[in-house]
């Protein structure tokens, strides 16, 4: 996703989720959008989102039950349903899986993101891999998420 995407993305959202809108403007405001994000892509299947990934990195791993409960914290204040947060490991490192369901307008309709995202602390860097899927089932797009989260490649 380009600058400009990203920004047209948060002028879409302002209306329909002002504190997602909100969040994604801090994200370019603050210069996070162009050092620590590794990748970050929306497919859009033409009558609404279809899902999108995106990686980000930020140095040094964080307490994970710190961490946790201010996801849910920030989930909260977006009106996230269906919260769950689990501790797990992936590649040997020790991480979070948060899953999450979040309703919003795109392109004028009314859909229902499902959302997973991905922590894993290697010691050194914090990876966050998030996955969002609008399909009215879910289940393939969030396997897929769980087959690319189980593939990133950690620093040793």
């Amino acid at each position: 996703m380009t600058e400009s995407e990203l920004t047209a993305s948060i002028q879409d959202l302002a209306d329909s989720n002002p504190a997602l809108s909100a969040s994604l403007q801090q994200l370019l405001d603050s210069g996070a959008y162009k050092d620590q994000v590794a990748f970050m892509a929306v497919f859009d299947g033409g009558s609404g989102i279809v899902g999108s990934a995106n990686l980000s990195t930020s140095p040094g791993p964080p307490p994970l039950q710190d961490l946790s409960a201010s996801i849910k914290g920030g989930l909260d204040q977006m009106g996230a349903t269906g919260v769950n947060i689990t501790d797990t490991t992936y590649a040997g490192h020790p991480g979070l899986l948060v899953e999450y369901r979040l309703a919003l307008t795109m392109h004028g309709k009314p859909v229902t993101l499902s959302n997973r995202s991905y922590v894993i602390t290697d010691g050194v860097t914090t990876y966050l891999f998030f996955v969002q899927c609008g399909d009215k089932d879910p289940t393939e797009c969030l396997a897929g998420g769980d087959a690319m989260a189980g593939s990133i490649a950690t620093t040793p």
